[in-house]
């Protein structure tokens, strides 16, 4: 009797938690695709016989979920949407390490449901109950059990994810530790908290910072600029356009950046017709795009959705440098570093780089500060020069100094810069730098000279340049 009680009382909750989840179904979670985030502890898929993982989504373009960085040596578990490089799926030490599916960008302005399921075989993936890939496959991992189950957002270090934030809106997340699916079905507007549910993500759980798994009581996240909105009350705005050869030919698997304020927001993929569209659920007053495919590139400026309407951008691509110069695309942001002087006054070195010219020259400015007093500064314009194939750099600063420098790239990276600087007397020296990239938040510059033997030499200390953070 007393287990019979149990059980009841076991299936009264749920039920009374269902209607209360029913209530809030018109409420969704907002990601602005810049700086939001959920991060729960890990999800032990690993430990799984079998799983499924789903979501209703709108207007998404990016990471669902994700739980341990891209990339090898360590396995991780994802799920997401958009252009060629987001996809759904695991890694294993068993077999092909990546298991994944691209299933691309849902259709914009209405509800979609995602679902990822192994059962145990095979993975399986389904958008709004269709099956478009299922495919043999090993459970994931082993998995880093101290990584967190990160919503939104995917901690990649590769270069090629400058943005790994989604973008769009949850209406609600859950993960089961059973494969609920295995051919075509017609997915449930709600999703119900049984015995199998082991994360379960919706409005109703979140509060202020902190956030509650609905489906486990112990198992809490926190947020970051995570809204709660009306589902009805977001209104879509797609930005169309069609990209173009030198000939004006529609060009297939073109990459398509938007961006806002110098932050890049979303990557997309021309299709076959050469079409694009770009989602934006909290549109902003003005936008930049860039195209760019083998060796071509256009940058259109000051793009108004308002303005733009259902109108298609026409997009002519015409050669640029920039391929030459890519390698140094992370140097384009705002930097600084912070330090004392001999005497022990305190400075900040301020550094700017930015892309100009359709991508054929970066230019950069710097200035030393002390007590927000500019003391000196200088600029500088780097670009490739086709007839001897290499880098150059053109610089001067506040004094009458002046140097041209010659850089190189290796396969790891790491940037060589060797400078001739002409100071205010004509006295010319020849020094040079190695800069080398920590994360998409720092790098290091060192100085270096070249010994009898034509080798570099470390001069002085390693310093390291800090990305000003934005948010």
């Amino acid at each position: 009797m007393k287990k019979l009680t149990l059980s009841i009382l076991f299936a009264l909750g749920y039920i009374s938690q269902i209607q209360e989840l029913k209530a809030q179904e018109s409420l969704a979670l907002n990601f602005n695709g810049t700086n939001s985030i959920i991060e729960f502890p890990a999800i032990r898929f690993d430990e799984y016989e079998e799983f499924t993982a789903e979501a209703w989504v709108y207007n998404w373009s990016g990471y669902i979920f994700s739980q341990g960085p891209f990339g090898d040596p360590e396995n991780s578990v994802w799920m997401a949407t958009g252009n060629n490089y987001y996809s759904s799926g695991w890694e294993s030490d068993k077999g092909n390490p990546n298991h994944e599916f691209s299933s691309g960008l849902p259709q914009p302005g209405q509800w979609v449901h995602v679902a990822m399921v192994y059962d145990g075989v095979n993975q399986i993936v389904f958008v709004q109950g269709k099956l478009k890939n299922k495919i043999a496959a090993p459970k994931p991992g082993p998995l880093n059990p101290n990584r967190s189950f990160t919503i939104g957002a995917e901690p990649s270090p590769g270069q090629e994810f400058a943005t790994n934030y989604g973008s769009g809106l949850i209406r609600v997340l859950r993960v089961s530790n059973k494969a609920r699916y295995s051919d075509n079905f017609v997915p449930s507007e709600r999703f119900d908290i049984d015995q199998h549910t082991t994360f379960y993500l919706s409005p109703q759980g979140i509060k202020g910072t902190k956030v509650k798994n609905l489906g486990n009581n112990e198992h809490n996240g926190l947020a970051r600029e995570v809204s709660v909105t009306k589902g009805d009350d977001i209104k879509t705005i797609v930005i169309k356009g069609i990209v173009l050869d030198l000939e004006e030919a529609p060009l297939a698997n073109c990459s398509v950046s938007l961006s806002s304020e110098s932050l890049r927001l979303i990557t997309v993929k021309t299709d076959i017709k050469g079409e694009f569209h770009l989602i934006l659920n909290t549109p902003k007053r003005s936008y930049e795009i860039t195209a760019e495919k083998d060796g071509l590139r256009r940058d259109i400026t000051e793009i108004s959705p308002s303005v733009l309407g259902d109108d298609k951008l026409s997009i002519r691509l015409i050669p640029s440098s920039y391929q030459h110069l890519r390698a140094l695309s992370f140097l384009t942001a705002d930097w600084f570093r912070e330090g004392r002087t001999n005497d022990g006054q305190p400075y900040k070195i301020e550094i700017n780089y930015e892309w100009a010219s359709n991508g054929n020259i970066i230019l950069g400015s710097w200035a030393f500060k002390n007590d927000g007093i500019t003391w000196m500064s200088g600029n500088s314009t780097l670009y490739w020069d086709a007839l001897k194939e290499e880098i150059v750099k053109l610089g001067f600063d506040s004094r009458g100094n002046h140097y041209k420098s010659v850089l190189s790239v290796d396969e790891k990276g790491e940037v060589t810069e060797l400078r001739t600087s002409t100071n205010q007397d004509g006295v010319v020296t020849a020094l040079g730098f190695v800069i080398k990239r920590i994360d998409r938040k720092s790098y290091t510059r060192q100085r270096v000279s070249i010994n009898t033997a034509g080798n570099l030499e470390g001069v002085g200390e390693e310093s390291t340049i800090t990305l000003v953070p934005k948010y």
